[in-house]
């Protein structure tokens, strides 16, 4: 793996001057982290309340059939979703019949790594390291090599000479119900594409083991398969073929669309396979309490960030002196995962009393709870 490194350093006073920059984006941070905090939780008791409204008023099918009477309904439907169509990918003369076709195109390109170490100087100066590694991977993006810090001996070609490619089958439907595009987009279970030499007049022909399958992928390029050279391509195709659907949506003729709830949410939901409408609305449930967690997370995350930006000025000053500086840097650290924590806490409790009074005040009442025994325990360790 080829490596290259580069020196750098700064000055106490820049360094300074810097940090009290931050401040400002520190604050930028907070508000941003504020409103996803704030958001999230009407995001998510909106979502809530539309589901349950959904499994409330959900029809269930026997059969995939129209009836006038579920005009504008929501309803659960299940069964074969098929298509007697041909989608064709004309530029290599791949044809199949399904719901979905997909080409993906991977071109062989060198790709830059960085590490860097920092030391600090005594004056409060430090000197950064970092240390660049450029290996060679197969990627479906264009890596821009013009951005690379060392250029020489690692350029990669300036464009990708095909196009990844999907399409959408336009005739396909599920008993006497049209599917959408917008249902369609919703399936993600691809099987790779046999590929024959008629597909393969100018490439070779190799397999490769994906996720413990065995897929078929065209090869072009002056390297082989096993050491392949810079801008060589890989090419693969992947289809959904008809299969068995659980959809839940709202009927509109011979149509399934969204369902808007009066919460002001959309409820269309696909499930591979026979599944009953009340697993579909507990999966969805599921779903939004982790979405509901990871925002909350990035929400803190992005609040303990901030802090730090706006405390940056405190180590660097210290920093004169280095060791005092690392005192001080992980002192403003806990300090803004404690604050984070405490506020980001509020917040929420805030926000769950505007959406649902009885569970934010629980919560408010636990935040102020911790927050005063970390004050309590603080008042004892002073007068020890």
């Amino acid at each position: 793996m080829d490596k290259y490194v580069e020196y750098s350093s700064q000055s106490w006073l820049s360094r300074l001057g810097g940090s009290l920059k931050n401040i400002f984006g520190g604050i930028v941070l907070l508000l941003v982290s504020i409103i996803i905090l704030w958001w999230n939780e009407g995001r998510a008791v909106k979502t809530a309340r539309g589901l349950e409204e959904g499994a409330d008023l959900v029809v269930n099918l026997d059969k995939p059939t129209l009836e006038d009477s579920n005009n504008e309904k929501l309803i659960h439907v299940q069964g074969d979703v098929v298509s007697d169509e041909k989608l064709q990918d004309d530029e290599f003369n791949i044809a199949t019949n399904g719901l979905r076709l997909k080409r993906t195109v991977e071109m062989y390109q060198w790709k830059e790594n960085s590490k860097s170490e920092t030391k600090k100087k005594v004056g409060g100066g430090q000197e950064t390291i970092t240390e660049y590694t450029y290996e060679k991977v197969w990627s479906n993006e264009l890596i821009n090599s013009n951005k690379f810090s060392k250029k020489n001996g690692h350029q990669n070609p300036s464009s990708i000479p095909y196009d990844n490619f999907e399409i959408n089958a336009s005739n396909v439907y599920l008993g006497d119900f049209k599917i959408s595009d917008e249902i369609l987009n919703k399936l993600s279970d691809y099987e790779n594409l046999s590929i024959t030499g008629k597909q393969s007049t100018s490439f070779d022909i190799i397999k490769e083991t994906e996720d413990n399958h065995q897929v078929d992928k065209l090869f072009k390029g002056t390297g082989t398969k096993s050491n392949p050279d810079i801008g060589d391509i890989k090419v693969s195709f992947y289809h959904i073929p008809s299969n068995t659907y659980s959809i839940i949506g709202q009927q509109k003729e011979h149509s399934i669309t969204p369902y808007l709830t009066e919460s002001n949410t959309e409820i269309l939901m696909v499930s591979e396979g026979n599944v009953n409408a009340k697993q579909m609305f507990q999966n969805a449930m599921e779903s939004n309490s982790v979405m509901t967690w990871i925002l909350r997370f990035l929400g803190f995350l992005i609040m303990f960030v901030s802090f730090i930006a706006m405390g940056s000025f405190l180590p660097t000053v210290a920093d004169v002196i280095p060791f005092i500086g690392s005192i001080v840097g992980l002192g403003v650290k806990i300090f803004s995962g404690v604050v984070s924590f405490l506020l980001s806490f509020v917040i929420i409790g805030i926000a769950w009393i505007y959406y649902r009074p009885i569970l934010g005040g629980i919560l408010i009442v636990t935040g102020l709870a911790v927050g005063l025994f970390f004050y309590k325990r603080s008042l004892n360790s002073r007068s020890v």
